[in-house]
């Protein structure tokens, strides 16, 4: 059976004053790994959350669903950013359709800054991309593909 992609992360922009902190932190967050498929079985990972300090953030795509069978007709969770002046959701996965074996292609994410895995089992395409779901091999199915890594971009303003 084939598995579900993965889902495309959040987005979040603001404008930041940082004349007030001399420092902050700032998260790539990793891409999810994929499902790993045939006898050995292991579910996928929910992407990273990337963020810039406490200011704002936004949260990895969700992993596929891989339950050996599955039918994924309806979305997983959505990734989304938060604390930005534009918080932007990422795009859902493709279902997986167990008569056909066709592992579901990954999402996109928020603003279409990363494009999903578009093959079965291939990696996200770029920044915050989800991965697609492995075919439908056998009864435990291929491997899915890594979901794009998250990315933070500060730009100077003045």
């Amino acid at each position: 059976y084939g598995g579900q992609g993965g889902g495309g992360g959040g987005y979040a922009k603001k404008f930041i004053d940082v004349t007030s902190f001399s420092s902050v932190t700032v998260t790539g967050g990793a891409g999810g790994a994929g499902g790993i498929g045939y006898s050995t079985f292991v579910s996928s990972k929910a992407g990273g959350a990337s963020s810039f300090g406490t200011y704002l953030s936004a949260s990895g795509g969700a992993r596929g669903d891989d339950s050996p069978g599955a039918n994924s007709y309806y979305p997983t969770t959505v990734a989304c950013g938060s604390g930005g002046l534009f918080n932007i959701c990422g795009k859902v996965a493709a279902p997986n359709y167990y008569q056909q074996n066709s592992g579901g292609a990954g999402a996109a994410s928020a603003m279409d800054l990363g494009r999903g895995g578009e093959k079965e089992g291939a990696a996200g395409g770029s920044y915050g991309g989800g991965g697609a779901g492995g075919e439908g091999v056998s009864y435990y199915g291929g491997s899915g593909g890594k979901g794009g890594d998250g990315v933070v971009v500060v730009w100077e303003h003045r």
